[in-house]
């Protein structure tokens, strides 16, 4: 008896640990993007803000409104880091035409304080590649 009740709490605690919100899994071959916001920082009580979004890798111009995947986010004391990635790129060669910044809105696991918000990915809108 004292088996089954030592099985079943293991259990509750390995279904538990499926509970707790796990960085996101980003394909290896997922596309890189990078991001900014226009206009006004949002507020240290935030917990979401709109990124504007581009695309880094040569993709053909293609439309990513539905291609982002869940954003990784790393919750430091001085920053918050967000990366965001695409879904990965399929046929072949792609010709270099940019994507045009698209919004996306992040939500945050807790409000943004005096943080900076800072895009993992890095570089510049304009500079794919």
């Amino acid at each position: 008896m004292r088996t089954i009740g030592l099985l079943l709490a293991a259990l509750l605690l390995a279904g538990c640990s499926l509970l707790v919100n796990d960085p996101p899994v980003v394909p290896d071959n997922a596309s890189p993007a990078v991001w900014h916001i226009d206009g006004e920082q949002p507020s240290g009580d935030a917990t979401a803000f709109v990124a504007q979004v581009t695309e880094r890798a040569c993709a053909s111009g293609r439309d990513i409104r539905d291609l982002l995947l869940p954003p990784v986010i790393d919750y430091g004391d001085e920053a918050i880091i967000v990366s965001l990635y695409l879904q990965p790129l399929g046929g072949g060669a792609q010709s270099c035409v940019g994507t045009l910044p698209t919004p996306f809105t992040i939500e945050l696991a807790e409000p943004i304080g005096d943080r900076m918000l800072v895009d993992g990915i890095g570089g510049d809108d304009d500079d794919p590649g």
